[in-house]
């Protein structure tokens, strides 16, 4: 999924409503949500662990995370049926 298409499938949606991370579809889980980073992000200071100074994937922003945050209670497996 791109930045785009997530932000595609969001606008089908109130824009005050809670956003949460459903993980482990054999048992899943509601979880909130920390925040976001990308691959650049995690170079910076060296956060990745690469050890390189000019890392060539840190560098070229690929992929965006969406971070996890605390487990806020037990999921529904239906979620991977209905998700679109």
């Amino acid at each position: 999924m791109t930045v785009q298409d997530l932000i595609d499938r969001l606008e089908n949606f109130d824009p005050h409503l809670e956003v949460r991370l459903m993980t482990q579809e054999g048992y899943p889980f509601e979880n909130s949500i920390t925040g976001l980073c990308d691959t650049y992000d995690l170079h910076t200071d060296n956060h990745c662990g690469c050890g390189e100074e000019d890392c060539e994937e840190c560098n070229s922003k690929s992929v965006v995370f969406i971070v996890e945050g605390r487990q806020l209670g037990y999921g529904n497996q239906s979620a991977w049926e209905v998700a679109y």
